[in-house]
């Protein structure tokens, strides 16, 4: 008998063993606390039981009677966790600086060794504000590499990047700074995965041109989502400056041989989703802030067009974004990029690289564009070589739409194009279908246009180019204002469904049908950004801030993305014209 009980205890003993090996992370993931001397707020970390008070900078508290440890500063906290912890920063602004003056490291360093492994309780890091508290991470424009967290990186390897790393509801602010800084950002991540969210990243710039200051880098970021973020006045006083900058660094177009894949996973951007972002310059600062710029090509196919095409999956997402005043364009060179779903008020896209050989694949359909336009660019004096897009259901409206060759709307050659006697043998290769121009700013400027030596060829009447416009169809204009048929709904944002494109309406003008080469995507029937029956996202994107992020519980998704609620917004189509967008001026390139 007591040989029974024996076994049976230790068949429990075995399983319990065995439950500890395979689940080690969550069993033993800890909650940390940052409370440096300028918090004011208190904190029961032990349920009713005991308080805590800072210890220093030894960071190794603990809360009294309780099991959760309490650090002065950011990075002690960092320093002393295990993957799988999640930090919470009591409220207050942090300005610490462990660099030791080190160009080469940010104020608050990540290190690799502290990467979690997966996206399940207890695998991944956190890094939060405390619930219902505001948290600022401020590098006070006065660091020596310019970047404010993160892991600065531009080598490639698995042992410099990070991994399964969460940003949410923090203020980051102080990066760049004055003079030559390394890597002035904000937050500075390598590789991935990562989530930031929540979270307000703002007055990150420099005063020169050096090294794309930004509020974000991204420096071979993959498989990342940068959602619910409210990013304002990051840039440069120069010409390159980003609230969002992504670096495939080495850059794979360059170093993966003469097929031009991005053959390395390390090197790669790919696979990112960027969505439901508040991205807004300073209106009339002097500063560029491009509000999304990919640092050059990121091929994903074959470069003379006779390679198979089997990674349409690794361009990144951008959507439900809104863009305003930022001043300067987007700027896109990514494989299979897809840009659906976002308002540009005054902002441009700028898509395919100047300085490079490459032929992109790029999808851009359902965007507003409120005094914003598309711009293309192609490799001078060479006719071979161009981006290959899907330009599709969007709604240009006080603007110059579509231009193929990138000359900018003044009549000033941005690119060197190609000459009229070159047949652009890749020109079939762009389907520009169903977008609709409403109140073009000239009457020169055509509704889709191409600029070759200056010259324009406007709606689709492109016999002097040999080009067949074969792939160029449903393409709707009206040349003025009409005040009985308002584009926008109250918020001067949201394109109302009943408005009459002349033979369509918003709410049933687009194309609807499978996406172009992505299984499982369907393109939509209206046009434009906002779904006439489901654009709650748009006030829910212009309401992200501070007040909102404090309120907003971690982990959780908002009531307003598209899909989850309906519109209630509408307004009188006879009431006086509703516009969206200014008219400033707006830096194309960079």
């Amino acid at each position: 008998m007591l040989m029974i009980h024996h076994r049976g205890f230790m068949v429990k003993l075995f399983k319990i063993l065995l439950f500890l090996l395979l689940v080690p992370q969550v069993l033993f993931a800890t909650d940390r606390y940052v409370h440096n001397t300028s918090s004011t707020n208190s904190l029961d970390c032990t349920n009713g039981i005991s308080t805590y008070n800072p210890t220093g900078d030894s960071g190794d508290g603990s809360c009294t009677g309780g099991s959760d440890y309490v650090y002065s500063s950011i990075q002690n906290s960092i320093t002393a966790m295990s993957a799988g912890d999640t930090i919470y920063i009591r409220g207050g602004t942090y300005t610490e600086d462990s660099s030791g003056g080190n160009v080469n490291l940010p104020a608050i360093e990540i290190p690799n060794t502290k990467n979690g492994s997966a996206w399940t309780e207890g695998n991944y890091n956190t890094l939060t504000s405390y619930p219902g508290e505001w948290a600022i991470i401020d590098g006070e424009g006065d660091i020596a590499s310019g970047a404010v967290i993160g892991k600065i990186a531009f080598s490639r390897g698995g042992t410099t990047e990070l991994a399964y790393w969460k940003f949410e509801r923090l203020g980051i602010t102080g990066g760049g700074g004055a003079g030559e800084k390394g890597a002035p950002a904000g937050l500075f991540l390598t590789a991935g995965p990562h989530i930031v969210r929540y979270c307000h990243i703002y007055d990150n710039w420099n005063a020169n041109n050096y090294n794309n200051p930004t509020g974000l880098n991204g420096t071979r970021m993959r498989d990342s989502v940068v959602e619910y973020n409210y990013f304002y006045h990051n840039g440069s006083a120069g010409n390159n400056g980003e609230h969002i900058y992504l670096n495939p660094y080495p850059y794979c177009a360059e170093s993966d041989g003469a097929d031009g894949y991005c053959d390395n996973p390390l090197d790669t951007v790919a696979r990112n989703e960027i969505r439901y972002n508040r991205i807004a310059g300073s209106n009339g600062s002097t500063i560029t802030e491009h509000p999304i710029k990919y640092k050059v090509s990121t091929i994903f196919t074959d470069i003379d067009g006779s390679g198979p095409d089997t990674r349409e999956d690794w361009g990144d997402k951008i959507h439900h974004n809104i863009f305003t005043g930022t001043g300067s364009s987007l700027i896109l060179k990514q494989d299979y990029l897809q840009l659906y779903q976002n308002i540009f008020d005054a902002v441009h896209v700028t898509n395919g690289d100047y300085n490079y050989y490459h032929r992109l694949f790029i999808t851009i359909y359902n965007n507003t564009f409120a005094g914003g336009a598309v711009y293309s660019q192609r490799q001078p004096n060479n006719g071979t070589f161009t981006a290959a897009e899907h330009i599709i259901n969007n709604v240009f409206d006080l603007s110059d739409t579509v231009d193929i060759a990138g000359q900018e709307s003044d009549g000033v050659d941005y690119a060197t194009v190609c000459s009229s006697s070159e047949t652009g043998v890749f020109y079939s290769d762009w389907y520009i279908t169903n977008n609709y121009s409403y109140r073009p700013v000239t009457t020169t400027h055509y509704q889709i246009a191409i600029a070759i030596t200056g010259a324009l060829y406007g709606n689709f009447t492109a016999e002097a180019l040999d080009i067949a416009w074969t792939n160029h169809t449903g393409n709707v204009s009206k040349a003025t204002s009409e005040g009985s048929d308002n584009l926008y709904e109250v918020d001067g944002l949201t394109t109302r469904g009943a408005h009459s494109t002349g033979s369509t309406t918003i709410a049933n003008g687009g194309t609807g049908g499978n996406h172009p080469y992505l299984s499982g995507v369907t393109i939509p029937e209206f046009l434009g950004a906002t779904n006439p029956d489901d654009n709650s996202w748009v006030a829910g994107v212009n309401s992200l801030d501070v007040t909102y992020f404090t309120n907003e519980e971690a982990g959780s998704t908002p009531s307003w993305v598209e899909g989850a609620a309906t519109t209630g917004v509408t307004i009188d189509p006879t009431a006086n014209q509703v516009t969206c967008g200014g008219s400033g001026s707006v830096t194309i390139g960079g």
